[in-house]
């Protein structure tokens, strides 16, 4: 199932107007704009994953001086 990238509601498929739609907030997403926004959010992660294990390398060596 899923789920709204705005506020985590239900997403439900509406075949007449072929877009999703929140069950929550009603925000309508076409299937190209959820596939942007996955993407994004795993490039922000794996960013962010990047950027903390380079953090806690330089504050290894850091600390054993």
């Amino acid at each position: 199932m899923l789920k709204c990238p705005e506020c985590d509601g239900t997403l439900k498929y509406d075949s007449r107007l072929k877009q999703y739609i929140c069950t929550n907030c009603g925000r309508i997403f076409t299937r190209e704009e959820l596939i942007k926004i996955k993407e994004e959010k795993i490039f922000k992660e794996k960013k962010k994953s990047k950027t903390e294990e380079y953090l806690n390398w330089w504050l290894s060596k850091k600390e054993r001086r």
